[in-house]
């Protein structure tokens, strides 16, 4: 009987903390700001940014025009709007503004989409800490329409973009998720290299995992098509298509099966590969797996995520706005000077903008500069920038440790294993010599745990 009863204390006291497990989410913060992490998250973006900036150089499409907005209708005013900003209003005015005279200015795809895209993530964070579900289904929508608008309207350089953007974020998202799982799991801190190294080697699996789906869909797709072009057949057709509607609907059912199952697990894909060191063969099936199987645990695991995620971004950003704002209030102390060309401004806000907490940049001025005044601008302004580049490469980093914890948290409920199984390089050289024993004939205790868990590493060392 007692020791029924201790077996029941024990059984508590289990279920318990495999309820407490959504802890570990709190660590997330800690792996994010990791020097080796930050440092790859930042050329991460620096990167695309780059991409993005030279295919600008290139392509200044996005026309700009002078407007006044009202009740969705435009009319000519000193206001400035972009295509994207029309076209969130009224597709009408999008087209109205392409069509306007000579007097239009351009401006690039990407810098339109990163000004659209970091002011609607500032409002989707405040959405998320202040609980306004109905402002981040909004904000959500907006995102999606705005690559809407990005596809439809300059699809060569979106395919162009999005390809090599995938690619940069595949590779060093890769690097981020096997620092993260190492550390989380072992209290290992690999560096740069030994990243780099692990990335090259399943790259290939990387790059495949997250598009996988989407070639499924496409596949899938494609014999519904061929299925409507059949159709087009006379008097045969339309048979065709009544006798073949339930194939057709089964497709159907399987795309959306697929789709369901990409969008819960695609952030576990790359986790996966980097704390099995498998293919992605193996990560998709583990995602799915994992979607499928635990599908509220998931979600809840998400929504903490997140949310912590925007507590600690919030934090990240005032630190930075601190920073700017402590600097520019001192020098204004100092600098009583006016602009040389500007009455009335002082050369500092001329040279630099007071800072604001979600526009680290300033406000936007026309102001006359003076050659030396330009210079000092400029130079100022790239110093934000890099600032700017660290606040970012944070989300950047914060997302991808917080999927790795969340897949460690996922399998260990799901498949049973500890949070401190991960792949090595040093059991693969077990493995490669398990292989050569057993080619020579030589026997090894097959009860060998194949995972190297942190009290071995730590007697290794």
């Amino acid at each position: 009987m007692a020791q029924s009863d201790n077996n029941n204390g024990i059984n508590l006291l289990l279920e318990y903390l495999e309820n407490l497990m959504f802890l570990n989410i709190f660590k997330c913060f800690k792996l994010a700001i990791g020097p080796n992490k930050m440092l790859l998250s930042f050329f991460c973006i620096l990167l695309l940014a780059l991409v993005g900036v030279s295919l600008d150089s290139f392509t200044g499409t996005v026309h700009t025009g002078k407007y006044n907005i009202k009740d969705g209708l435009a009319y000519n005013s000193t206001t400035s709007i972009n295509e994207l900003d029309a076209y969130l209003i009224q597709e009408e005015l999008l087209k109205e503004l392409i069509n306007q005279d000579s007097s239009k200015t351009t401006q690039g795809v990407y810098l339109t989409m990163w000004d659209f895209t970091t002011k609607n993530f500032n409002e989707a964070i405040v959405s998320i800490l202040s609980l306004d579900m109905r402002g981040l289904f909004r904000c959500g929508v907006n995102e999606i329409r705005a690559f809407n608008w990005a596809l439809k309207y300059h699809f060569l350089y979106s395919l162009v973009y999005l390809s090599i953007a995938y690619c940069i974020l595949a590779y060093f998202g890769g690097a981020i998720t096997r620092a993260a799982a190492l550390e989380f799991s072992l209290g290992e801190k690999p560096g740069p290299a030994e990243l780099m190294r692990y990335c090259r080697k399943h790259l290939k699996s990387y790059l495949f995992a997250p598009i996988a789906p989407l070639a499924v869909v496409f596949c899938l797709g494609c014999l519904i098509v061929a299925l409507g072009l059949i159709a087009n057949l006379p008097w045969a057709g339309e048979i065709i298509l009544g006798l073949s509607i339930i194939i057709a609907l089964i497709l159907g059912l399987f795309i959306a099966i697929v789709l369901i199952g990409a969008f819960g697990g695609v952030s576990l894909m790359l986790p996966a590969i980097s704390y099995e060191g498998t293919s992605g063969y193996d990560a998709l099936g583990r995602a799915y797996c994992y979607t499928y199987s635990r599908p509220w645990k998931l979600l809840y695991y998400s929504v903490i995520s997140i949310f912590y995620g925007s507590i600690c971004y919030m934090f990240v950003r005032f630190i930075a706005f601190l920073l700017l704002k402590m600097t520019h209030t001192f020098l204004k102390f100092g600098m009583f000077a006016e602009s040389a060309r500007t009455q009335g401004v002082s050369k500092l806000e001329a040279i630099w903008r007071e800072p604001e907490f979600f526009n680290l940049l300033g406000r936007h001025t026309n102001i006359n500069y003076y050659l030396t005044e330009s210079l000092s601008s400029g130079l100022v302004h790239l110093a934000i920038l890099l600032i700017l580049g660290v606040v970012a490469a944070f989300v950047v980093s914060y997302y991808f440790c917080a999927n790795t914890v969340i897949y460690a948290l996922m399998r260990k409920e799901i498949d049973k294993n500890q949070m401190t199984e991960i792949y090595t390089e040093l059991q693969n050289l077990k493995d490669d010599w398990k292989d050569v024993e057993s080619t020579d004939g030589d026997s090894y205790d097959s009860t060998d745990s194949i995972a190297i868990e942190s009290d071995d590493t730590q007697n290794i060392g």
